[in-house]
């Protein structure tokens, strides 16, 4: 028989894939209604005058690149943090490949920190030292 926490934890893993389900069928039905609010534009544009509605269609591109795209390309281009590898303790004794491995993250993470725009005082005085 579950402990009331535990019992507790799983309805509320339960409750929250569900809210997660619930958001992305709230987030695919608000973008099948735009799909289907643009081409009702289009149409209207169209029947004005053909270039209209391929002006609007690039409008509409541009629109959600700029809100959308751009916001989730820059996100996508955000660098992974450096995370240190995991070693044996000392009872199991480090190997050679361990202290590979360790030295590959110091080396990622010294490149990490030289890029940083944030450290670019730091860097100056690194580098005048």
């Amino acid at each position: 028989m579950p402990t009331p926490p535990q019992e507790f934890l799983s309805m509320l893993r339960a409750a929250v894939r569900l809210i997660r389900w619930a958001l992305l069928g709230a987030v695919v039905l608000v973008a099948l209604l735009f799909a289907v609010q643009v081409h009702q534009f289009y149409l209207l544009f169209a029947a004005m005058h053909p270039i209209a509605g391929l002006l609007f269609l690039l409008a509409v591109a541009a629109a959600v690149w700029f809100l959308v795209g751009r916001p989730v390309w820059e996100y996508l281009r955000v660098p992974v943090a450096v995370t240190p590898p995991a070693l044996p303790s000392k009872e199991e004794g480090l190997a050679a490949v361990h202290l590979v491995k360790h030295l590959d993250y110091v080396d990622r993470y010294l490149r990490a920190q030289w890029r940083n725009p944030l450290l670019a005082e730091a860097r100056a005085q690194v580098a005048a030292a």
